[in-house]
C-alpha cells in the first residue's frame, strides 16, 4: 500500500467519527496543521501517536499503517488497547505538566507587577501609580491562567478511558490554578498599602510598606485558604473533578478541622492587630513623646534657642526687621503665630484652654522615638501573625494526617 493511502484513510476515519482536524489535534496535543499534513500525505504521524489515533478511531495500528480495515482477533486487539491507554495516559500527564509550567510563567507575571510597583514607589515616588500598574499584571495573571485551565480541561475531558486518571489530572490542574490565582491575590494585598497609605506624588518608606503589606498579604492567605474549601466542594458537586476515596470518606471531618483552624488563626490575628492598633494610637503625639510647656515664657525661650545661629541668621520680615510671632493674650489675642528658630523642633500642639496652654513641642528626637515604638509594635504584630499562620498550618496537617490514617 502506498504511503499516500494512509492519509486518505486517516481523513476517512476522522470524517466517519464526525471529528474536525482541530478536535483531533487537541486530543493528541498537537497542532491542527500537523493533522492536515498527515491527511495530505505530506508526512506521517509520529509512531508513538499511532496507537493513540487507533484507539480514538476504534481501529488497530496495523490498519492505519496499511491504510485499510483488516480482520483482527480479540487477543491482539486487547494488547493494542493496553498500549493505547498507556500512550493516552502519557499525553494526559504531559498536558498537566505543560499547564503547571504555564502556571509558573503566570506567577512570574504577578512578580513582574510587584517589581513594577516597587520601581514606581522607590525610584519615582509614585506609589499610587505603581499600585494601579501592578493591578494590571495581577489581573492579566488571573485571566491568562483561567484561559489555560479551560483549554487543559477540555483536552483531558476528551480522553475518558480511565476515569480515575482523568480525575487525578483534573485535581492537579485545579490545584495549580488555585495556587497561581492565590499568589496573584496575595501580591495584590501586599501592594494595597501603596494605594491606602501612599499618594500621587510621594512614595512609602520600605519599612512602612513591608510591615503593613505583609500583614495584609497574610490575611489574604487565610482568605484564600477559606475560599478554596468552598470552591473545591462546588467543583466536586458540579462533577468537574472528584476527591480520592479516602478524602471523600473523611471529607466532613477534614472540612470541620479546616474551618476550626482558619477561624482560630483569624481570631488570633484579629486580636493581635487590634492590640497593635490601640498601642499605636497610644503612641501618637502627646502620649509617649513631646515636651509640655505651661506658660509662653518657657515655650518662647525654647523656640528661640539655637546655638547654631547667630544674630545675622535670624529671620527678618519684608522691612528687614527681625520676625517674632505675637504671643500676646488677655483680649489682645493672636496667641502664637510663631517663627521657630530652634532647628530641632519639628512640630507643636496647642492646648484646649482659652490661653491655648499647655503647648506640647515635638522635636526630631521625639519623632525618632515614636517611629521606633511604632516599628516595634508593627514588627511584633507581624511576627505573631506569621507565627499564628505557621502554627495553624502545622496543626492542620498533623490532624489531617491522623484523620486520613484512621
Amino acid at each position: 500500500m502506498e504511503k499516500r493511502s494512509i492519509g486518505r484513510f486517516l481523513a476517512a476515519l476522522r470524517k466517519a467519527n464526525g471529528m474536525t482536524q482541530k478536535t483531533l489535534a487537541e486530543k493528541l496535543n498537537v497542532s491542527d496543521k500537523s493533522v492536515s499534513r498527515w491527511e495530505q500525505d505530506e508526512c506521517a504521524p509520529d509512531l508513538s501517536l499511532i496507537p493513540v489515533i487507533a484507539e480514538i478511531y476504534g481501529v488497530t495500528s496495523d490498519e492505519i499503517l496499511r491504510g485499510e480495515r483488516v480482520h483482527r482477533d480479540s487477543s491482539s486487539g486487547e494488547a493494542i488497547s493496553e498500549k493505547s491507554e498507556k500512550q493516552i495516559e502519557r499525553i494526559i500527564r504531559s498536558s498537566v505538566t505543560q499547564f503547571q509550567v504555564r502556571s509558573l510563567i503566570d506567577v512570574g507575571i504577578s512578580v513582574t507587577g510587584l517589581l513594577v510597583a516597587m520601581i514606581c514607589n522607590f525610584a519615582f515616588l509614585r506609589s499610587q501609580l505603581g499600585f494601579f500598574l501592578s493591578c494590571v499584571f495581577y489581573l492579566a495573571t488571573i485571566v491568562v491562567e483561567s484561559v489555560f485551565l479551560i483549554l487543559s480541561l477540555s483536552k483531558i475531558s476528551g480522553n475518558e478511558f480511565d476515569a480515575e486518571i482523568v480525575m487525578a489530572a483534573k485535581r492537579r490542574l485545579v490545584r495549580s490554578f488555585g495556587f497561581t490565582v492565590s499568589a496573584a491575590i496575595c501580591m495584590f494585598a501586599f501592594s494595597l498599602p501603596l494605594a491606602i497609605m501612599g499618594g500621587t506624588h510621594w512614595g512609602l518608606l520600605f519599612d512602612e510598606w513591608l510591615i503593613t503589606g505583609l500583614s495584609l498579604g497574610l490575611l489574604a492567605v487565610l482568605m484564600c485558604l477559606a475560599v478554596s474549601g468552598f470552591v473545591s466542594s462546588a467543583l466536586v458537586k458540579k462533577g468537574t473533578y472528584s476527591l480520592p476515596v479516602i478524602e471523600t470518606e473523611s471529607k466532613p471531618m477534614l472540612r470541620r478541622l479546616k474551618s476550626k483552624v482558619i477561624i482560630a488563626v483569624t481570631v488570633i490575628i484579629f486580636i493581635v492587630h487590634i492590640v497593635g492598633f490601640f498601642l499605636s494610637q497610644a503612641n501618637e503625639m502627646g502620649e509617649f513623646t513631646g515636651t509640655s510647656y505651661d506658660n509662653y515664657g518657657q515655650f518662647k525661650a525654647f523656640m528661640e534657642y539655637n546655638p547654631n545661629l547667630d544674630a545675622n541668621d535670624y529671620p527678618v520680615d519684608h522691612e528687614g526687621n527681625e520676625y517674632f510671632t505675637e504671643i500676646t493674650g488677655e483680649n489682645g489675642e493672636v496667641l502664637c503665630r510663631y517663627q521657630p528658630r530652634n532647628d530641632s523642633v519639628s512640630d507643636w500642639k496647642y492646648g484646649s484652654g482659652e490661653d491655648r496652654l499647655p503647648i506640647v513641642v515635638y522635636t526630631e528626637h521625639d519623632y525618632n522615638v515614636e517611629n521606633s515604638i511604632r516599628m516595634a509594635i508593627g514588627t511584633g504584630a507581624l511576627s505573631l501573625t506569621i507565627g499564628s499562620i505557621v502554627a495553624g498550618i502545622i496543626i492542620y496537617h498533623k490532624k489531617r494526617k491522623a484523620i486520613l490514617s484512621k
